[in-house]
């Protein structure tokens, strides 16, 4: 039979909703929520039992008003990584799932060294192998380049490497990634101002 989660009717109203496999049997729901004072970034935690669903509750992320955002699973910190825009700032924070809901750490504002401002979809990915968070994205702070940041999760938050860009020669749109696990490799598509669909 259906179930009937909360009411979020007339709340949502973008097309960004995330939905994430957080491990034992849990599932996480990012989305864009209207809180009355304005939208903000939430979080909540699904969880499933035999034939049962059960909802926990929504948990703000940032006080601030934003719109983008993209999520990734790290199951070997069993950390929840999300990548976001508040305005023109470009923000990561990590999550922890715990019974039926989630805390964050404090956000790492990354606008002093990149930006993925005015993007639709964030579509980082966690490469298995390396135990590593990757993040393609055309780098607002560099003319749109592609451009890759890779990231390490210690307990609630994540520290980056330098930003590493793809293809100098060419600014590109949204960029799609995916863990290969039988090569162990990252790979990226976007759409470069010259070559086209790239892969």
């Amino acid at each position: 039979s259906a179930v009937t989660g909360p009411d979020e009717s007339g709340d949502i109203t973008d097309s960004g909703l995330i939905w994430l496999n957080v491990g034992s049997n849990k599932t996480l729901a990012v989305y864009r929520k209207n809180l009355g004072s304005g939208y903000r970034h939430v979080a909540y935690v699904i969880t499933t039992s035999g034939t049962s669903v059960s909802w926990g509750s929504a948990v703000v992320m940032d006080s601030g008003s934003g719109n983008q955002r993209g999520a990734v699973y790290d199951p070997d910190t069993n950390k929840v990584v999300i990548f976001y825009v508040i305005g023109s700032t470009s923000k990561c924070v990590v999550g922890t799932v715990s019974g039926t809901s989630i805390s964050f750490g404090t956000a790492i504002d990354l606008s002093a060294t990149v930006g993925f401002t005015g993007i639709d979809t964030l579509r980082p990915v966690y490469d298995t192998n390396a135990n590593k968070v990757v993040f393609g994205f055309p780098d607002s702070a560099n003319g749109n380049l592609p451009t890759v940041l890779v990231g390490t999760v210690s307990g609630t938050t994540i520290s980056f490497g330098n930003p590493t860009v793809v293809n100098a020669l060419e600014t590109c749109g949204t960029m799609g990634m995916a863990f290969n696990s039988n090569s162990n490799t990252v790979e990226l598509n976007y759409t470069g101002s010259l070559s086209g669909s790239v892969i």
